[in-house]
């Protein structure tokens, strides 16, 4: 049994779940925009980037193709491992999209190579593009209070948070979170080094297209990394498992998705937390279903004694022949919030 309270490591996907709706458009558009405010005056029009408007219909076409060009049967992978690499099949249409769009803007003639190649601009301007979608209303935080009092226990001594997303730009989020006041200026440089995603302004990509976040499996890839870098910071064992219950140094692990994009990051690395309406099965939850891995009510979770709880829990799924990952549906921020704040 653990003499000390846990530490609490949580990790969030972006859109979708810290927002209320995808974000890549948002961020799209104005990278659009200021590649055609910039460009030189004499530009022809075909050599400026569309709107994002044709490359998302563009990509929803592409996928729509590959998805009828699949022969496969509706029941998917028998393990996690196999849905995720179902899952990840698809990786190559969102690649490619991805690359599209950021080609698009960066090979347009006249300023925004200047802005790509210079970091500081660069960055500045993506914070200032993540503080306006916020004022116009273009990008919603969900529930803004419970999550920045829950963002707030999650830097309290000993805890730490970051995000795992496939969003395309890191300092966009910044500038998302700091225009909600949901974390302060002194704290982005922190904050930067524990975000996981794309950048679509990035200067010089790797010809190793492994190297962006594109698919589930990629999303599981981040996450193993930031805990590993968690681990080598901190010094401290477990931080790269789901729960450590040592005496001197206990860790709860908790990801907090919405999608079946998360799925690799929901069960196996972290105390799985996804967003649920409330409004009948989701896909989330019939995948857990056909993957016989059950649901405990966010309620349920303990407190006291939480990480020798949890392993505990673990044991006894296994021993019932069942999927030995602790995974739960919530409805709002206030719900995670209450949990973690009771842990002791």
């Amino acid at each position: 049994m653990s003499s000390r309270k846990p530490r609490i490591q949580l990790v969030l996907d972006f859109d979708g779940t810290m927002t209320t709706a995808d974000t890549t458009a948002v961020i799209g558009s104005r990278c659009i925009a200021k590649a055609r405010e910039l460009a030189s005056p004499d530009t022809p029009e075909h050599q400026l980037p569309k709107s994002m408007a044709y490359y998302s219909e563009l990509y929803m076409q592409e996928y729509h193709e590959w998805k009828n060009s699949q022969s496969r049967p509706d029941a998917h992978g028998k393990t996690i491992d196999e849905e995720v690499s179902h899952l990840s099949q698809s990786r190559n249409v969102d690649y490619a999209s991805f690359m599209r769009v950021r080609d698009s803007i960066l090979n347009t003639p006249g300023g925004i190579g200047e802005l790509s190649r210079n970091e500081r601009l660069r960055n500045d301007f993506m914070i200032d593009a993540g503080r306006q979608a916020i004022r116009s209303g273009e990008v919603q935080i969900r529930d803004p209070e419970p999550l920045k009092r829950l963002m707030a226990k999650a830097e309290e001594e000993g805890n730490v948070w970051g995000i795992v997303s496939v969003s395309f730009s890191r300092r966009f989020i910044i500038g998302t979170l700091l225009e909600a006041g949901l974390v302060k200026e002194e704290r982005t440089e922190s904050i930067a080094g524990w975000i996981r995603c794309n950048e679509l302004l990035a200067p010089d990509p790797s010809d190793d297209k492994s190297t962006a976040l594109c698919s589930t499996q990629d999303k599981r890839d981040a996450l193993r990394e930031l805990l590993t870098d968690w681990e080598k910071q901190s010094g401290i064992r477990g931080r790269a498992y789901p729960i450590s219950s040592r005496d001197d140094d206990a860790v709860i692990t908790t990801y907090v998705g919405d999608s079946t994009t998360d799925l690799g990051c929901l069960v196996g690395l972290s105390i799985g937390m996804y967003l649920s309406e409330g409004k009948g099965e989701d896909r989330v939850s019939r995948t857990l279903n056909r993957l016989n891995i059950g649901r405990i009510p966010i309620e349920m979770l303990p407190t006291k004694n939480a990480a020798s709880k949890l392993i505990d829990m673990l044991a006894k799924l296994q021993d019932g022949k069942k999927p030995a990952h602790v995974v739960c549906a919530f409805q709002n921020f206030q719900q995670l919030y209450d949990w973690v704040s009771a842990i002791g």
